[in-house]
């Protein structure tokens, strides 16, 4: 939710993002050194809940909001550019 926390690091660096955790791990049991740039946020949301229509609540998967996937696309469109002119 808070686009100041998106961050841009090395895959080995990236820190509180579940994706980049599970990349790291597939990555060392490919056997893979290499290194590149990934955009994360370690921002920590709440659990979202739903009431199902029997009353109870459900833990969900928060959703996406616009303003950080178009924020996480514009670091990524940076990082390339960048790349261009190196």
């Amino acid at each position: 939710m808070d686009a100041a926390q998106i961050e841009v690091a090395s895959i080995w660096e990236s820190h509180g993002c579940r994706l980049a955790r599970t990349i790291r791990r597939n990555l060392r049991q490919a056997g893979f050194e290499g290194d590149f740039k990934v955009v994360f946020s370690a921002e920590e949301l709440p659990p979202a809940k739903i009431v199902t229509g029997e009353g109870h609540l459900r833990e969900v998967t928060h959703g996406s909001a616009m303003h950080i996937t178009a924020s996480f696309g514009m670091q990524l469109a940076g990082l390339v550019v960048c790349g261009v002119c190196d």
